[in-house]
């Protein structure tokens, strides 16, 4: 039975997270599937970001649901920006009437300043939410050890993400002036990357989504994770189709 939403904020969060990490998941198979695992590679990034926010949220027991409260009102936040904005560049007419009424409905207020700082009101989320130490981390993790592991599972497909340099240069031609083209072939292993990472965060984040709702793991679904890492998709990290 579901709890309480208003008490359990958390339940809501983990399946909202949970459901939408593994659409990412489907997204990643089936660019792979279709020759853009670079592509794949930048999505991917999404599901590390869903499992920060799950590890944030549930690093401290006795915050669970205000912080997993905090995520959902940053939904409000949002919606507070646009209200904002569309009163701005719609003074009048039937859109400023509409924003209005949806306004009154949702008790917006026109305050767009609120999407400029991340909803966990961190300065610096992606280093502090994986860099702190949570309850369910290994005794020999390390500071470094979650370092080491952002810059590969977070910093690198940030370049896919945000289209860099780095993030086009399989697009480069050295023989054509302009051409729209397809990438070069994949010697660097973005597929295995993306693949490891959907394996690696999408475990995290149902250990994550358990813990922050006192929900027995079972073991068997601890074995299937290690089962996977003791095959071939071990060495997929560091990029080795």
């Amino acid at each position: 039975m579901k709890r309480v939403e208003k008490r359990y904020p958390f339940d809501s969060v983990a399946d909202e997270v949970l459901s939408k990490t593994f659409a990412l998941a489907r997204s990643v198979m089936l660019l792979i599937e279709n020759d853009l695992s670079e592509e794949a590679f930048g999505v991917a990034r999404s599901i590390v970001e869903c499992a920060l926010n799950l590890r944030w949220i549930t690093a401290e027991p006795k915050e669970v649901q205000a912080r997993a409260f905090r995520f959902v009102r940053y939904g409000i936040t949002v919606k507070n920006f646009w209200y904002w904005w569309v009163k701005a560049r719609y003074p009048n007419g039937a859109m400023t009437d509409d924003a209005d009424a949806y306004a009154k409905a949702w008790n917006l207020v026109e305050d767009g300043s609120g999407v400029f700082k991340h909803w966990s009101g961190e300065k610096q989320f992606t280093r502090t939410a994986s860099e702190l130490k949570h309850p369910l981390d290994a005794d020999h993790q390390t500071k470094e050890d979650h370092a080491a592991k952002r810059a590969h599972d977070y910093f690198h497909p940030s370049c896919f993400v945000h289209c860099s340099q780095p993030g086009v240069d399989s697009y480069f031609s050295e023989t054509v002036a302009f051409e729209i083209h397809r990438h070069k072939a994949d010697p660097r292993g973005f597929a295995g990357s993306a693949i490891f990472i959907c394996n690696t965060y999408l475990h995290e984040l149902i250990v994550y989504a358990t813990y922050g709702m006192n929900v027995y793991l079972s073991s068997p679904l601890n074995c299937l994770v290690h089962h996977n890492f003791r095959g071939d998709i071990g060495q997929y990290r560091f990029g080795t189709d």
